[in-house]
């Protein structure tokens, strides 16, 4: 996935939350051990002043840093800081009062011991970090984990983290170039919590013929609105007309809330699993260098051309609710399902063959006990078993059973086996005499049942 490309450039940039769980909102994450000294009061004073100072002058809602600044301070005056014994849990406890008023779940206070550069550093300074940060997302792969051709010609794209397109580019680039002759597509963001704007737009492009309105950015403390549009030019073929699927979770977050949102309010992909994170403010970073505390503070909010709405402490409800670990499963299934039912006549028969494997294994038809009981015995070479409610297949010479999955009372789909039907066939006084092997190209095969 090392193919150049041109990086598509927007103006807006969202920023990923620490790796690992994400923490809760009004949370502050682990602090490094030399941060756990306790605080005097005049320097939490200090961080306190500090912390309004930025947000008056830069939190999204200026009503609100004003509200947040006069709770922070009197929780400060009534000592209710006193007790925090390090700057851990000071620092937790502001970032939960801030949050008690705001409910932005971009806003946070902590510590760091490694802030980038200030302003004054050297170019050399900066580039040194600029090259280990470029370094540790190469290491990541640009945060691609998964790029496969799945069963039905459906492609499926797993990434965690919107890295900035200036980098990240050529490995998204190849990723959408091996994928485009998928028939349908299932990106998964269930473990993404957020990233570069520049990557939505990259990744949007290639959804869309021509360009498309798909968000809209108030800056305050730049006094903009900024329109951001898919491209018109890809490296590689469109996916217009493909059908698309996005994975959601709790965790979804930030840039990866956009792009579910953009996608779902330009009706161009179906949102399955669960309600996103809420967090649709973009955010930027300040620095009290002096005492390592850092401050993200949201400084911009999302319209949605067609909304006029961001997700902002809502989330985002999928179009098929579902558990976390179902969801691919869920719209894999759903996918070949929909393919089969726009398939032209030519292609109908392998469709509906490729859904109801699925189907089967994942959604199986409800089949009375005694029935399933009396499909157990030996046919020709195969073994059928009834244990704890279902069927197993059991091949020569092989100890581990193939799971028999219903399709209807007699005919029946065999896990990993997704070529071949199973049949059973009964006389006029309802005995099974045989299994009838059913193949993809229409063959078939008759084992008569020997006990």
């Amino acid at each position: 996935m090392n193919v150049k490309c041109t990086a598509v450039l927007m103006f807006v940039f969202y920023v990923l939350l620490p790796a690992g769980s994400a923490p809760l909102p009004g949370q502050a994450p682990p602090a490094a051990a030399a941060d756990q000294a306790a605080l005097a009061p005049a320097v939490q004073g200090k961080i306190i002043d500090w912390v309004c100072e930025e947000l008056n002058a830069n939190y999204v809602f200026p009503d609100l840093a004003a509200k947040m600044e006069k709770h922070v301070r009197k929780q400060f005056k009534a000592g209710a800081y006193r007790k925090n014994k390090s700057t851990a849990d000071f620092l937790s406890a502001l970032t939960r009062d801030l949050f008690s008023v705001c409910k932005d779940a971009h806003l946070r206070v902590s510590f760091n011991a490694n802030p980038p550069p200030p302003d004054s550093a050297s170019d050399g300074e900066k580039e040194k970090a600029r090259l280990e940060q470029l370094e540790k997302d190469r290491s990541e792969n640009f945060y691609f984990r998964q790029c496969e051709r799945i069963e039905g010609n459906v492609g499926y794209l797993r990434f965690d983290k919107f890295a900035d397109a200036r980098q990240g580019g050529a490995t998204a680039v190849a990723a959408m170039n091996f994928l485009a002759h998928c028939d349908a597509l299932i990106i998964d963001l269930r473990f993404n919590g957020g990233g570069s704007g520049t990557m939505i737009q990259l990744l949007l492009s290639y959804f869309f013929d021509e360009p498309v309105h798909y968000n809209s950015m108030t800056i305050r403390n730049r006094n903009v609105t900024e329109q951001n549009w898919t491209s018109a030019h890809v490296q590689g073929p469109k996916m217009a007309a493909l059908d698309l699927y996005v994975l959601t979770s709790d965790y979804t977050f930030s840039a990866a809330e956009e792009f579910t949102y953009d996608l779902k309010n330009l009706n161009r992909a179906t949102i399955v699993g669960a309600t996103t994170g809420g967090g649709a403010h973009p955010e930027e970073f300040h620095y009290l260098r002096g005492l390592q505390v850092e401050l993200k503070v949201p400084h911009g909010r999302s319209f949605n051309p067609k909304t006029g709405l961001d997700w902002e402490g809502t989330g985002i409800e999928p179009d098929v609710k579902t558990a976390k670990e179902k969801a691919l499963d869920v719209a894999h299934t759903l996918a070949l399902k929909n393919l089969y039912l726009k398939a032209p006549a030519q292609q109908k028969e392998k469709r509906k063959w490729d859904w109801q494997y699925r189907e089967a294994r994942f959604n199986p038809l409800a089949v009375d006990a005694g029935v399933l009981k009396s499909y157990a015995g030996r046919y020709g070479p195969l073994r059928v078993d009834w244990a704890d409610g279902r069927l197993l297949l059991f091949e020569p010479g092989q100890n581990q059973p193939k799971m028999m999955c219903p399709l209807s009372d007699s005919l029946f789909v065999i896990d990993g086996i997704s070529h071949i039907r199973a049949q059973f066939e009964k006389d006029d006084n309802g005995a099974v005499t045989a299994l009838l092997g059913i193949m993809a190209d229409g063959k078939r095969q008759r084992l008569a049942k020997s006990q």
